[in-house]
């Protein structure tokens, strides 16, 4: 079973976007700018096309790369932008959590939706709950980078209910663009989290993605927790490849990476790492045009190659550790692979630890 544990979906239509119009100009500026001088290209001449371009609302598109890349299924995770940059979408949560739920009941066992979206909305844990229970999503994301850090107590009643409920919790962990505030990202804040949450399962997005010491904070937390799953994307292959390919990645720098999966498989074992890419599918991207025209396939490739890849640096790696990675870790998260040799019969089982910590103070 290969299922890739970080998949994106834009579900808006022309008069009902999933993206707030400044998060597209944001695109539309990179996608003119980034590739530096001379600026001929206008970014205005994108901004029509940035969602017709990112968004599968059937699910086509998705499917079709799953199919292409000989994968069995993918975590679907939201996008929601608006507070964050000033400006809200028409699109809002609650439909954005129906659509993905329709998706995961037109694919049942192909396509695992996660709820998710800002917190500071007000009605944001009722859509919250009512994704779980009544449309039946599979867990919960968390972007700090939006503007606050996941140890924020404003998220804690959705790590009480996830924790009640068995199901996982996933917080990025990255660098992120102009949108949003990479600062609220760095994984150190989420050791409050599984201090108060200790029977949690929380999957590491990215884990520290490009910063290298976000990387030993990721190991540090995981090894102090039983419930942490690390989740590497970009470290093997930027999702922004042009714009990201000066960072350490399995391209150019291949032993390093591979050191870092050996040193993350000593921490936590095979068992708590999960395969994803952070792709998002579209009319312009999927399939074999993903990874610059080498397709989904070759990211699944490389991890199959990972035993004779790693020898070349006197590393082992097994085809069953692969298998873990590849898709019946996460399987076992989502409820769809049973394997009771990793039951835990034993919990924690306490209580939110009281008093929090002091706030900072002046004076």
């Amino acid at each position: 079973m290969i299922i890739d544990s970080h998949m994106h979906v834009l579900l808006g239509r022309e008069g009902n976007e999933n993206l707030p119009e400044r998060y597209r100009r944001i695109l539309s500026m990179l996608w003119a700018y980034s590739g530096g001088p001379p600026y001929d290209r206008d970014p205005d001449s994108f901004m029509a096309r940035v969602e017709e371009r990112m968004s599968d609302p059937d699910g086509r598109y998705t499917i079709s790369t799953l199919d292409q890349g000989g994968l069995d299924g993918a975590v679907l995770i939201p996008s929601d932008y608006g507070l964050a940059v000033g400006q809200d979408q028409p699109m809002s949560l609650d439909q954005i959590h129906r659509g993905i739920a329709d998706l995961q009941g037109l694919h049942p066992n192909r396509l695992f939706g996660f709820a998710g979206g800002d917190a500071r909305r007000p009605n944001a844990l009722v859509d919250f709950e009512r994704a779980i229970k009544d449309y039946g999503l599979k867990g919960y994301k968390v972007m700090p980078h939006l503007g606050y850090y996941p140890s924020d107590r404003m998220l804690y009643p959705y790590y009480e209910r996830c924790q009640e409920w068995g199901i996982p919790v996933a917080i990025c962990t990255n660098m992120e663009w102009t949108t949003c505030r990479t600062r609220f990202n760095e994984p150190l804040h989420i050791g409050d989290v599984l201090v108060d949450f200790p029977d949690l399962n929380v999957i590491i997005f990215h884990v520290g993605f490009p910063i290298p010491s976000w990387f030993e904070q990721c190991l540090m937390l995981s090894v102090a927790s039983l419930n942490v799953y690390l989740q590497f994307d970009a470290w093997i292959y930027p999702s922004f490849a042009p714009l990201q390919r000066g960072f350490i990645n399995a391209i150019n720098n291949e032993e390093t990476v591979i050191s870092m999966l050996d040193r993350a498989r000593q921490v936590v074992g095979a068992h708590r790492i999960v395969f994803g890419t952070d792709n998002n599918c579209g009319p312009s991207m999927h399939g074999e045009k993903l990874y610059e025209g080498k397709g989904m396939g070759w990211i699944v490739d490389w991890w199959r190659a990972l035993p004779e890849r790693a020898a070349k640096y006197g590393v082992t790696f097994t085809d069953k550790e692969v298998e873990l990675i590849l898709g019946k870790n996460i399987g076992r998260l989502l409820g769809v692979v049973d394997m009771p040799e990793y039951e835990r019969k034993h919990k924690y089982g306490f209580p939110v630890r009281t008093p929090g910590p002091r706030p900072m103070t002046s004076g």
